[in-house]
């Protein structure tokens, strides 16, 4: 999080560290936020002030990296979490600031260019010619070009940009996968989320609350960017 954060004041537009993509390395800081807020819950004194450090260190680097997935899914599963273990008012307020936060942060991003949409709908068309089994787990790169509209090769041209990813985790593997592989894979996230409602929920955030925070965070992220193949 501090090396997000010192790389974007020295020259760096957005942050990548080792990850080679701002969105990467966001998707990871988001991830961690939880935990570290976990820590933080469960500690006090010097140990709480570390862990509140580390938990804005990381948020911190979250926004310097410029990257809408990672904070919109972090703030998703943390309104969440509020709607399943805080009270009424302190519910409200946390679903608040959460909303304002990301509406402040789509605002200053407005500008950023956006294309996820038509890859999206071309995938699907993908999708709908291999619909059970899919078209084959890794041949999305090589099997897309022939379902690209026109829209979308205007604003990528074909030989110039190549479009490796769907930008949605789940969109690509239905269309690799067909609706087999998609349950699969959905298997997983359930499964967390189940097992966070059913928490009694008597600590305010004990750390096996935070593990599952950060796998939904992550699967979250996983609806506009490629980070589980990474």
């Amino acid at each position: 999080g501090l090396g997000a954060l010192v790389s974007s004041f020295s020259g760096v537009e957005r942050p990548f560290a080792s990850f080679g993509n701002p969105i990467f390395l966001g998707s990871a800081l988001a991830a961690a936020v939880p935990v570290a807020l976990a820590l933080a819950v469960g500690a006090a004194g010097r140990e709480r002030s570390l862990w509140l450090a580390a938990a804005g260190a990381q948020a911190t680097g979250l926004l310097a990296t410029q990257s809408r997935a990672p904070l919109a899914a972090l703030l998703s599963v943390g309104g969440l979490w509020a709607l399943l273990h805080l009270r009424a008012r302190a519910r409200l307020a946390a679903l608040g600031g959460g909303a304002a936060t990301l509406t402040a942060a789509l605002l200053y991003w407005r500008g950023r260019d956006w294309t996820h949409g038509l890859i999206w709908r071309d995938t699907l068309e993908l999708w709908r010619a291999h619909p059970l089994f899919g078209a084959g787990l890794g041949r999305f790169h090589i099997e897309f070009p022939a379902y690209a509209s026109d829209a979308l090769k205007a604003r990528w041209p074909e030989g110039k940009v190549i479009v490796n990813f769907a930008h949605n985790e789940y969109l690509q593997t239905i269309a690799e996968t067909g609706i087999v592989g998609l349950g699969a894979l959905l298997l997983v996230p359930v499964t967390a989320l189940f097992l966070l409602a059913r928490r009694s929920g008597e600590e305010p955030l004990p750390l096996a609350d935070a593990g599952l925070l950060a796998a939904l965070t992550f699967f979250a992220c996983a609806f506009l960017s490629p980070d589980p193949r990474f």
